[in-house]
């Protein structure tokens, strides 16, 4: 009697292990519960039984956890497809994060001429942070213990997300984080790196080499082409959305063909590994508006969702060899559907990408070579301050439509080569800008309407490097009522000082005004 109800009670002991195996199931997604579920359970079960166990053992739920997000992925892209996605953003992260550390961060050549300021120690910025970050990684993939890469470079993640908001907090002031769009290539390669395992480890190293090399070639390139070659420019390799749009839209061509050619793990693994690129290219649009407004968004993250989506999903089935996946077969009509599901990806990717690199291909289309809004807003609106701003005759800070705020500085010279009581223009005109800065005129509505009429479209050109004469405001593609409204409260500033001078019977060239804005917050 005795011994029944003990093999009753083992019964009942091994139906709660049952039922707390099965919870755990469902970290697995429901076609793998469906085909292996009832057979995992019962292998569980027996190896129970044999020794006595009638409860889950410590830790064992976390071996679910890792097994069952290990199958959702496969289910986007397989192990295969994201290792060797791992291996070439491992050693590409590695590459540029070098790169970017001794040209901006550290940039040992640098003599302070072009007014940056050494904000983090003997560094420009916190960018050895992320580059040591991303030696750590590297480091435990060549000798095997990938599980302290992953957390550097999760770790790394967090780093790029909080380096910009802190940056804020800092007091006195500090500009101390990356470019954003350079922490958003970091963050999203870091996160698509931890998914996989790099594999090969022998040849990472010489691939970060050579990744540094083509790093320290688009600096190089940059610096060539960069209005203002004293300094490095911030987020060289996103500093120009043309060449990077191109490039993201090759890496789809060519993934695609591989697609087609049935070389899905290639192709899987290079549209991984330009998601990175291509979400850098996404902040580049978003926080400066390179192109028109959304339009650009749109075309450029279009393709590449809809392509890794469609061609990585393509790819997860035609990765069996022999026809086969997990050891089930794969029916003919799931090879031809791949097909056809690669034929509509195909032209939505290169169309799509090919829209969206010439989308960002220059401010205006009539030029064939363009430079963006972010580069000349950072030539008239960010940077150092010259000597004068430290010591402003008037200082006005205003807001921007897009509810950014800039702060303009005003200098007043006399030039006038007559006597002390001849020279009095600067006073008046110093006189006049501290009155309507008082009491509010200065920069009111009407005056602002009156500078944005009196300066029309057809007079607003940029010279860009190339000599290219770029059209922009109201009636050209390139309007935005940032600039607008810069410009015109400094017209408005400089007519308020040229007629102070004329009412008070001196010649407008007996002065000299001078003006420089700095803005925070949003611009568009």
């Amino acid at each position: 009697m005795t011994a029944v109800l003990e093999r009753a009670t083992d019964a009942d002991l091994l139906t709660l292990l049952e039922r707390d195996y099965r919870r755990q199931l469902r970290w697995y997604p429901k076609p793998w519960r469906t085909a292996h579920g009832d057979a995992l359970i019962g292998t569980l079960l027996d190896e129970a039984d044999d020794t006595d166990r009638f409860t889950m053992e410590p830790g064992e739920w976390r071996h679910f956890a890792a097994a069952g997000l290990e199958a959702r992925l496969d289910r986007f892209a397989p192990r295969r497809v994201r290792d060797a996605a791992a291996t070439v953003l491992l050693s590409a992260g590695v590459g540029i994060a070098l790169t970017t550390f001794v040209v901006e961060s550290w940039a040992p050549w640098s003599t302070g001429e072009d007014g940056r300021i050494r904000a983090f120690g003997p560094f420009f910025d916190a960018g050895p942070v992320l580059t040591a970050l991303w030696i750590v990684a590297l480091l435990s993939a060549l000798v095997g213990r990938w599980s302290i890469g992953r957390v550097a470079l999760l770790v790394s993640v967090l780093a790029a997300v909080l380096l910009h908001p802190l940056e804020a907090l800092l007091a006195p002031p500090q500009f101390v984080s990356l470019d954003p769009r350079v922490l958003t290539l970091s963050a999203t390669a870091a996160l698509i790196t931890v998914l996989g395992t790099p594999r090969t480890r022998t040849p990472l190293v010489a691939a970060a080499v050579g990744w540094a090399g083509l790093a320290a070639v688009a600096h190089a390139f940059e610096l060539l082409t960069a209005i203002d070659s004293t300094g490095s420019p911030t987020g060289f390799l996103l500093g120009d959305p043309a060449r990077t749009s191109w490039t993201v839209a090759l890496a789809l061509a060519v993934a695609a063909v591989f697609a087609l050619a049935r070389f899905a793990l290639p192709a899987a693994a290079l549209l991984l590994s330009v998601v990175p690129l291509a979400a850098g290219l996404e902040a580049t649009f978003i926080a400066f508006d390179w192109a028109e407004p959304i339009a650009g968004e749109v075309l450029v993250a279009l393709p590449v969702v809809l392509g890794v989506i469609v061609l990585v999903v393509t790819s997860h089935r035609a990765t069996a060899s022999g026809g086969r996946v997990r050891g089930h077969a794969v029916a003919p009509e799931r090879r031809r559907r791949s097909g056809r599901a690669v034929g509509v990806a195909v032209p939505i990717v290169i169309l799509g990408g090919t829209a969206g690199a010439l989308t960002a291909s220059g401010l205006d289309w009539t030029h064939p070579v363009g430079m963006s809004w972010s580069d000349y807003w950072r030539t008239t609106a960010t940077g150092p301050l010259p000597d004068f701003a430290h010591h402003p005759d008037a200082t006005l800070t205003y807001a921007l439509p897009h509810g950014g705020s800039c702060t303009i500085r005003v200098a007043i010279t006399d030039t006038s080569s007559g006597p002390r009581p001849d020279r009095a223009a600067a006073d008046t005109a110093r006189a006049a800008l501290a009155e309507g800065a008082a009491d509010g005129t200065l920069l009111d509505r009407e005056r602002l309407r009156a500078a944005i009429k009196d300066n029309p479209s057809r007079q607003n050109t940029w010279r860009n490097f190339w000599g290219v004469d770029i059209r922009y405001g109201a009636g050209t593609g390139n309007y935005n009522p940032d600039v607008e409204y810069f410009e015109a409260v400094d017209a408005t500033l400089r007519s308020e000082v040229l007629q102070s001078v004329e009412r008070a019977g001196a010649s407008p060239e007996d002065v000299d005004y001078t003006s420089v804005q700095r803005c925070r917050g949003e611009q568009r």
